[in-house]
């Protein structure tokens, strides 16, 4: 069945909520498909079970199959984003902001990829919000206090999101908010 699942990820829309179903299985069920033959597959069902995972709030399992991902698959790079984000969940920025880092080396030889700008944009996006939330700090008496290398580098990737894409204005707004606080 993981094998028709598998294929109908690839044919259907989101809204037909294969990871759902594909959330039914455990890892060890995937396991089966680790092998040099079916690594295209396995590395697609740890993709489909780790948003699963991710969805189900179950972040250190999601991390762990995300990870699993291949950079040859087509898959990586959607697995380092969802890696990431669930980072940032868990409030640990240092290996969201690797994670993110991933995806835009990633890009150059990703193929099968369509739309490589869009992900390098969510890419520098992504890690221009995490040093902004990690440059603001309370201090032992709740006055926050700023982080000003932080809040530059949050700033240095807002610069990298291009003009021309549909984040250019988000990114915008949120650079004026780091130029306020600095």
């Amino acid at each position: 069945t993981l094998l028709w699942l598998a294929r109908l990820a690839t044919q259907l829309p989101e809204p037909a909520d294969i990871v759902e179903r594909v959330g039914k299985y455990d890892r060890e069920e995937l396991d089966r498909f680790k092998n040099p033959q079916q690594f295209p597959l396995y590395w697609q069902l740890n993709y489909l079970l780790g948003r699963y995972k991710y969805r189900a709030r179950s972040y250190d399992e999601a991390i762990e199959l995300f990870k699993e991902v291949d950079k040859k698959s087509p898959y990586y790079v959607q697995a380092k984003l969802f890696e990431g984000i669930t980072y940032v969940q868990r409030r640990e920025s240092v290996p969201a902001v690797k994670a993110f880092q991933a995806i835009v080396a990633a890009l150059p030889d990703a193929e099968g990829l369509v739309d490589k700008d869009r992900m390098r944009d969510l890419a520098h996006l992504s890690m221009a919000r995490t040093y902004y939330s990690a440059s603001v700090r309370l201090d032992e008496a709740g006055v926050p206090r700023i982080d000003p290398k932080k809040l530059s580098a949050a700033v240095n990737f807002w610069n990298r999101v291009v003009v021309a894409c549909g984040y250019w204005l988000e990114a915008l707004l949120a650079q004026s908010w780091a130029y306020f606080l600095g």
